[in-house]
């Protein structure tokens, strides 16, 4: 049996103004079946001094482990390689975690034994601090009906941070690492396709918007054009019956 019900992974990159928050909602959440891995990926602010303050003001509660800068992929396969917890859930430095949020996590995964992916609803917090709940729609039971929902139509919305995905899934695959952003696409793509996904009743993260975030860097998203695509519809990671998909989805891209 792993260790810990959750394994939580910050890689933090340039945000020592923001860790502090992430860190502190990681540790204020109840119980004793998580572990915390803080990443600094190679960051040139003040993110390993602040790191090894947290370290010791948690003593005992907190990993922190600082390596060269190798991007948010590779950053969160060593997350996967580095803890032992059953789900995995990857907090980027610049958000938080909902104050209930393992415990909406744990509800619906002890109620679905096995369940390969939790999805919960998120906070959006806007640079003037105006908060706004996102909430995807119900999860079809149809592998590519969820496939679709997510890429094709949008109601489906994942955020890192709101999601906890079962250790099993990055057996087969992990986040690929040629890719500096949209990394998580064909992730969470080949998790819907291939896991069971339950949704939860509730917020797990607030997601703080700002222009320098990774998440919204046009530029690198055009830079990996089509070949996210490829990526996303390998066909020996995604069914057949969803392949179809793949077309429609390159021209919207």
């Amino acid at each position: 049996m792993p260790d810990f019900l959750f394994s939580i992974v910050i890689p933090a990159y340039n945000y020592a103004h923001t860790l502090r928050r992430a860190v502190d909602s990681v540790l204020r959440q109840p119980g004793l079946d998580y572990e915390l891995l803080v990443i600094n990926d190679g960051s040139t602010d003040d993110t390993e001094r602040l790191l090894a303050d947290l370290v010791k003001r948690y003593e005992g509660r907190l990993r922190a482990v600082t390596r060269t800068n190798s991007g948010p992929a590779a950053t969160r396969n060593f997350g996967v390689k580095n803890t032992s917890g059953q789900y995995l859930i990857f907090l980027d430095a610049d958000d938080a975690m909902c104050d209930d949020a393992l415990n909406l996590l744990r509800e619906v995964i002890q109620d679905r034994p096995g369940l390969g992916m939790a999805v919960g609803d998120h906070i959006s917090v806007a640079s003037n601090e105006e908060k706004t709940l996102i909430q995807s729609a119900l999860i079809p039971d149809q592998p590519f009906d969820r496939v679709k929902s997510y890429l094709l139509d949008k109601k489906i919305i994942l955020a890192n941070g709101s999601v906890a995905m079962n250790r099993d899934i990055f057996s087969r695959y992990l986040y690929p690492e040629k890719f500096r952003s949209s990394e998580d696409l064909s992730m969470f793509t080949y998790a819907l396709a291939n896991y069971s996904v339950a949704s939860v009743d509730g917020a797990v993260a607030y997601v703080y918007k700002h222009e320098n975030s990774l998440r919204h860097n046009v530029d690198l998203a055009k830079s990996i054009g089509l070949d996210v695509v490829d990526e996303i519809f390998d066909p020996l990671r995604i069914p057949s019956e969803i392949q179809p998909l793949k077309g429609r989805f390159a021209v919207q891209r």
